[in-house]
């Protein structure tokens, strides 16, 4: 399977046009509060760190799908936003992954009722930002 395409099983529910990511200003300029209106209840999705490139959100153990030990992100948000590095705060610990890592190794899912939604596996995770960055330039250097 490619990862453009979604897994079988997993019915759309809602249109794409139901589903709207919404980027509310927040007491600093240049971060904004990530909203998904899905046509049902408002999702609080994260913070966008516009001139960082950052994607901070935080999950509880309860948030993380179980079956497959990873985490989901709404994948319509991080492909079209111009996002390096996503840090998150999984119960008061940071995980980190790049936008890159989570396009290449993530699995694209949609489960009845929920939006598009990209899943990376815990293990894939960095501990530290220079921990992610450098296990992209690992992966990159060894093929040149």
């Amino acid at each position: 399977m490619t990862k453009s395409k979604i897994q079988k099983g997993f019915t759309k529910m809602q249109s794409k046009d139901t589903n709207s990511i919404e980027l509310i200003p927040t007491k600093v300029p240049f971060i904004k509060s990530v909203k998904l209106e899905t046509g049902f209840n408002p999702k609080f999705l994260g913070h966008y760190n516009q001139r960082e490139k950052l994607f901070l959100c935080k999950r509880s153990y309860s948030q993380i799908h179980h079956k497959s030990n990873s985490i989901a992100f709404n994948y319509d948000f991080i492909n079209e936003f111009d996002i390096c590095m996503i840090p998150v705060e999984l119960n008061a610990e940071f995980l980190f992954t790049r936008k890159e890592h989570l396009l290449k190794v993530g699995e694209i899912f949609q489960f009845k009722n929920y939006e598009l939604q990209i899943f990376e596996p815990i293990i894939e995770f960095s501990k530290s930002i220079s921990e992610a960055k450098a296990k992209n330039n690992i992966q990159l250097n060894f093929f040149s």
